[in-house]
């Protein structure tokens, strides 16, 4: 029943929502790569739906929107690039940032409903001629990671990230700045304000955690025992 309520209620089936994929695949060109396909097509839909939201919502509310879907679309440019094995790296808690504990997860736990749904409806449709990759969808630590960084930047800067603090190579930007065009955000990508939101009681991220340093090496230990010995003789 909440999957037919679902499809009731932004109009889309199964078969609708595979030819909208492809449709998105031709657009996008050599701009999405096979395995970041899917989850580009999902962060795109999430942003839509996100931004239907934002009207009738205060100033602060719209601008938190914003950096949640622009934090997502930073991760997905990360995600293509960095492998699991790379992404070792510090993220504070969940539990030491109440903005993100209260106010961000709830936007997440959205997303994953979003992704959840589509991802059904896609499946039921078994779409052919399509190769959709579903692992390595969302990396929770390098979201809030991004996140983190772009709040702790902005409140620092004046409230503006601009584009030159992510260091992204050209193909980079392309490929974001296309991905932007297909959220129908409005206006560019960068650079992602934090004006709004200095107000906000708990705003200003916790520090990171210390880098944790190199362990060292292991030392076998060397048993004795005289049953293998014998055994070994065997």
């Amino acid at each position: 029943e909440e999957e037919e309520e679902e499809e009731e209620e932004d109009g889309e089936t199964g078969e609708t929502l595979v030819a909208a994929l492809q449709a998105f695949k031709e657009r996008a060109g050599d701009k999405v790569d096979g395995r970041s396909l899917l989850r580009s097509f999902l962060a795109m839909r999430f942003a839509k739906s996100a931004f239907s939201r934002r009207e009738g919502q205060n100033e602060q509310a719209a601008a938190l929107i914003l950096i949640v879907v622009k934090a997502l679309l930073v991760q997905e440019m990360l995600l293509r690039q960095i492998p699991l094995a790379k992404r070792a790296f510090a993220a504070c808690p969940l539990s030491s940032w109440t903005l993100f504990a209260e106010n961000i997860v709830g936007a997440l736990e959205r997303y994953f409903s979003t992704v959840s749904s589509d991802l059904g409806r896609i499946i039921d449709a078994k779409p052919e001629g399509l190769e959709l990759f579903t692992a390595d969808l969302f990396d929770g630590r390098l979201y809030r990671h991004v996140f983190h960084f772009i709040i702790e930047r902005g409140l620092s800067k004046k409230g503006k990230v601009e584009q030159k603090a992510f260091l992204f190579s050209p193909f980079v930007e392309e490929e974001l700045d296309f991905l932007w065009s297909e959220c129908e955000g409005g206006g560019a990508f960068f650079p992602i304000s934090t004006q709004q939101l200095s107000d906000i009681p708990g705003i200003k991220p916790p520090d990171l955690p210390p880098k944790v340093g190199n362990r060292a090496t292991p030392q076998l230990a060397d048993i004795k025992s005289d049953f293998l010995v014998e055994l070994g003789k065997a």
